[in-house]
């Protein structure tokens, strides 16, 4: 029996590393493997513009600093380490008639636990191989802080910190317009005295420093006080489901600094497919029997998303 159990651990060992494997070259292509276009704003006879990004195992939509790793800027603005580098690209089209200008940003969490003048910020532009200095994030060639980068103008739907890290235009009439850049964010060498600290404060599961990244043209901007009603709500289209399975759904508001993003969640037949709110604005679908069922969103103006669930037999072939 003992022999029996020592087995087994050996396999689990060899199977985690394997994983480990699998995961991180997973992650070291994940560029290339995986994109997801997040259509930030149709502006119907103007244009359209995106941000386009790659997931990874560090970061979704921006960077989150979970450890507390002191680096200095000169390794880190040549660094390609997943931890700290982020990649994504804008793409647009514009009218023959109407520029679009833009602007990129930064909203920290309001759960982002270390001071603004610990978190470094570094944002280069690619043109082929090569990284060009962008003017926003550095003085002098040298990465700034989140502290001292200039406070955007639009605010966010929580009013949490944004700060603009670089400013663009699609020219008129531009049908394939698109610009590469490479983001790094890091905890400045400057805390290594605080370390201790720091890490006394911190509260369990409170990310270091957590930033998503946004884009806006001026059709978005929001005002102190202003309100934006939502004028259309996205949702994820689900896979299909087997009965005791889960999925998350997300939903994406238009425009996207509409200022009251609760939703409401219905399912019409919670028998087949429940739905549970989380605390991050998306949704738990459980599946329960077979079915179909139609998961509802709206907004608090009123505004409606429907999608259909199915859940099927994994030991009946697709008709």
């Amino acid at each position: 029996m003992v022999q029996r159990d020592s087995s087994i651990q050996i396999l689990l060992s060899i199977l985690g590393v394997i994983s480990l494997i699998l995961v991180t070259v997973g992650v070291s292509f994940a560029f290339f493997t995986y994109e997801q276009e997040v259509q930030i704003e149709n502006y119907g006879n103007k244009g359209k513009i995106s941000l386009i990004y790659a997931k990874n195992m560090f970061s979704e939509q921006g960077i989150r600093i979970d450890t507390l790793e002191p680096v200095d800027d000169l390794s880190i603005k040549t660094s390609n380490d997943s931890k700290y580098v982020f990649d994504f690209r804008i793409v647009g089209t514009s009218s023959a008639t109407f520029e679009i200008p833009y602007e990129i940003t930064l909203r920290k969490s309001e759960l982002s636990f270390l001071d603004e003048n610990f978190v470094k910020v570094y944002l280069t532009e690619i043109d082929g191989e090569e990284e060009v200095d962008t003017p926003f994030t550095t003085t002098l060639q040298q990465p700034k802080t989140f502290q001292v980068l200039t406070q955007t103008g639009m605010i966010s739907a929580n009013e949490e910190i944004e700060k603009t890290i670089y400013k663009g235009l699609i020219p008129a009439n531009q049908k394939n317009y698109e610009k590469k850049f490479r983001l790094r964010l890091w905890v400045s060498s400057d805390a290594i005295p605080m370390m201790e600290n720091l890490l006394l404060q911190k509260k369990e599961n409170q990310p270091f420093f957590d930033v998503k990244l946004n884009v806006y043209s001026e059709a978005t901007t929001v005002t102190q006080g202003e309100t934006v009603e939502a004028t259309a709500i996205t949702l994820d289209a689900p896979a299909p489901m087997v009965v005791n399975g889960t999925q998350t759904i997300r939903a994406t508001f238009t425009p996207i600094t509409t200022t009251n993003q609760t939703l409401t969640w219905t399912s019409s037949q919670p028998e087949v497919v429940s739905i549970l709110p989380q605390a991050d604005g998306t949704a738990l679908l459980t599946a329960h029997s077979l079915g179909t069922a139609v998961i509802q969103a709206t907004s608090q103006n009123g505004v409606c998303q429907n999608i259909s669930v199915t859940v099927i037999d994994p030991n009946q072939p697709v008709s």
